[in-house]
Order: C-alpha cells, then structure tokens, then sequence
C-alpha cells in the first residue's frame, strides 16, 4: 500500500465506530393503506442528527390519522363478555340452584296449557279461520255491482273490528287461558288483523280500478304480458282480479312471511333441503336456549321481588332493572335471530317465497325511526305501503323527521346509535317489570318456577 492510499484509509477505531449504530430516527408519520394497516414509511429525519430520537408524531388513536384497524379490541371485548356471561351464570347456579330443568318440555307445554283437557287458546286460535273466510266471501260478494260493494265495505270494517275484539273478551273472560298462550293468541290475531286489512286495501285498489259493465259487474279480462309468461316457463302463473278472490289465495297470504298482500309475489325456483333442516335445528335449539335463559336468569329476579312497582324503592327499582338488563337483552338477541330469520326463513322456504329481507342492519342504525325501519321489515313495509304514503302529503311525519334532523346535527350520528342502544338496553327490562312483575305479583303471589308464567 503505498503511502497516498494509507493516508486516506480510515483509522481502525472509526471503522469500529461506524459498525454499531447509536439510534435509529422514527418516523414522523405512519401511512396509512386502504385496508387500514400501517404500511412501510420512509425514514425521515428532523435535521440528519443521528443522535435524534423523537419527532413531531400524534399518538395512534388521536382523531385524524386514520387509523381504523381496531380488530384486536373486538376480539378482546368478544372474549370479555363471554367470560362475563360465564361469571354471571356460575354465580347465578351458586345463589339459586337449576332453576327448572333444561329439557323441560312439559313445562313448555305448560306455557300453552294449564289443562289438559281444556285448550281455550288454542281453541281461539283455530276459530281466527272464521275471520279469513268471511273476509274472502265479502270480497266475492263486492264483485257483484256497486250497492254489494258498498254493503260490503261496511260488513269487512264489522269483521275487521270483531277481529280485534274477540280474542281480547275470551282472553279477559277465560281465567283458565295462560299468560303466555294468551300473549301468543293475542299476536297471532294481530298479525291476522295487519293481514285482513291489507287484503282489503289491495282488492279495493284492484275493483276500482276494474272494468265494469252497466250493472257495475266486472268484466273478465284476458291477461297478455311478458311477466306472465315468464313466469308460467318458471312454473309459477300469475292471478290476476277477480281470479284471486278463492281461499287458496288467502291462506297462502295469510302463511306468508310478510303483512302486505298483492296478487302475485316472487317465487324460488327450487326447495332447498338442506338450507330448511339447517333452519329447523336452529329453531328448536334456540326456542331451548330462550327458555333455559329464561329460567336461570329471568325468574329469579322476579321471584324475589314480592311487591307490586308502585311499592318498591327506588335503589331497589334500579337494581331490578340492571339484573335484568343483561338477561333480557341476551334473550331478545337470540329472540331476534329465531324469529325473523331461522322461523321466517323456514316458513318462506315451505311456501318458495323468495322475498328473504326480514331485516336490515339495524344495530348500526342512529335513531329510533331508522331502527325500528331496519329491524322488523314485514312491519315497516306495511307502514310505508298503508300508512305513510297515504298521509304523506298531509304533513304528518314532519314532526318525527325534525326531531331525527336535530339529534342528527347537534350531536352527530354516534349520539344517535348511543341513545337507540341505550333506549333497547333499558326499555326490555322496564316493560318486563311494569307488565309481568305486577301481574305476578296480584294474580301469582304462590308459584315458583314455571308458574310465574302460567
């Protein structure tokens, strides 16, 4: 080596030194990709000292970085309130014992019937077929000439109006009808009322807008259209006014999962055996579920208070509530699910009836109005299709959508969901307390187990 490239080599102490590193610079900001993750940045340094640590940075969950990868919390408060419920039904089983049994099927027909050789609930139930009869025949006889129709309008509100009065004498008169058969009867005439009356609606629709000949009889058309076609190559033929004035008609609406009628509604190709057992097994192992939660978390509680509401204290009041806060939740959830989706869909499944949306996404909704429009949407279409767009120019909703625009702007969509769970989480437990704990408690006060319901 000679001595120019000597000179300019380094000593060996500064090669040591530029093997170990003193401090690595951090990052002034993290960049976010679409999915949400942080994504490589480059390494940038405030002024090129290598002995520099810290930078300007805001902390991860601070608003505006875009962050939104929070899927370790969900995991984490998914496994919390498992524990929680675990907790909660250990302490349960330690304070009260099995409360019932989980496979009690005699006290689940029990619910239904206090004797065995007395069915009243059922019997009220079955005569409901008197109504739907009674309804087709008017609207046979409507099609007669204008003065039937006009009798005949008046007999449907006369039908309509014992339909609702009926089973609510019998329930109040028969004191061998359980609380439970009777709360099933009275929902199966309400649904039946919906039904009746959109039945009447849509047929009064379709013989206005009928041709008729002097006498006011309707004239038979010829149907023509490309749908009717398409649908005789699906196997399926469309009805049209008067034709589906029969009683096949009819109880095919009234087994539909839905409240609004029309003549013909979207059909599925095919009957899908798995996806039905599938449907079947969840109905019975979350029917089973709802009553053992029932059971163990529900009767309890009522059991111990002994004292109609207008008695109770109100730290005592306030205890209830949040005892059954967590239970009847729980219970609705699961209720929600058998209901509008294993039930509906295995009913909509038997009758090939291809319109599924029984619900929407309603635990992301931000207000009452837009829960109750995503959570039961049999209901909601009959609102909007009977209700609201009758009324609607006449100003009557603008009061709700008001009071919805204001929460919306004040206090922003989050204070809407937190305000629409709040009201769920509190408002189950409240009305358990003010309609079943009282009626326990005047017409009950010696029963233990299923005898709190019957």
């Amino acid at each position: 080596m000679s001595d120019r490239e000597r000179r300019r080599a380094p000593s060996p102490l500064k090669r040591e030194s530029r093997r170990v590193p003193v401090c690595y610079p951090r990052v002034p900001m993290r960049m976010m990709s679409s999915s949400g993750d942080v994504s490589e940045p480059e390494l940038i340094l405030d002024d090129g000292d290598p002995l520099n640590c810290h930078v300007t940075i805001e902390s991860l969950l601070t608003s505006g970085t875009g962050f939104a990868n929070f899927g370790g919390f969900f995991n984490w408060a998914a496994i919390l309130l498992m524990i929680t419920h675990i907790h909660m039904n250990l302490e349960n089983f330690a304070k009260n014992g099995i409360f019932g049994q989980f496979t009690d099927i005699f006290g689940c027909v029990s619910l239904f019937l206090k004797d065995p050789y007395d069915w009243p609930a059922l019997y009220v139930i079955l005569s409901s077929n008197i109504f739907i009869i009674i309804a087709v025949t008017l609207e046979k006889f409507m099609t007669r000439s204008r003065n039937c129709e006009m009798l005949g309008m008046l007999l449907q509100s006369v039908n309509l109006l014992a339909l609702i009065i009926y089973p609510t004498v019998v329930i109040y008169t028969k004191k061998t009808i359980t609380p439970v058969g009777g709360i099933v009867t009275l929902l199966v005439y309400a649904i039946l009322f919906f039904k009746l009356l959109s039945y009447k609606f849509v047929n009064d629709i379709y013989r206005a807008r009928h041709p008729k000949n002097a006498k006011g009889t309707l004239k038979k058309l010829i149907p023509d259209n490309r749908q009717s076609r398409k649908n005789e190559r699906e196997n399926f033929k469309d009805v049209f006014y008067p034709l589906n004035l029969n009683l096949q008609d009819i109880y095919y609406f009234v087994a539909a999962p839905t409240l609004c009628y029309q003549l013909n509604y979207p059909k599925t190709s095919k009957f899908r055996k798995t996806f039905f057992v599938a449907r079947l097994v969840e109905i019975i192992i979350l029917f089973q579920l709802m009553v053992t939660l029932v059971q163990q978390l529900i009767l309890p509680v009522i059991q111990k208070s002994m004292k109609p509401m207008c008695q109770v204290e109100s730290s005592v009041f306030f205890e209830y509530i949040l005892k059954l806060a967590v239970a009847t939740n729980f219970v609705w959830l699961v209720f929600f699910y058998w209901f509008f989706h294993s039930l509906l869909n295995a009913v909509a499944e038997l009758l090939y009836f291809a319109d599924r949306e029984f619900y929407q996404d309603w635990w992301e909704t931000k207000s009452i109005l837009e829960f109750w429009t995503k959570w039961n949407r049999p209901a909601h279409n009959w609102l909007v299709r009977h209700v609201y767009i009758p009324l609607k120019q006449k100003g009557a909703m603008f009061a709700q959508f008001l009071i919805a625009w204001i929460l919306e702007k004040v206090f922003g969509d989050n204070f809407g969901n937190f305000i629409m769970w709040l009201n769920v989480f509190f408002g189950i437990p409240l009305v358990l307390l003010y309609y079943f704990h009282d009626y326990y408690v005047h017409y009950r006060p010696t029963v233990s187990s299923w005898g709190l319901l019957y």
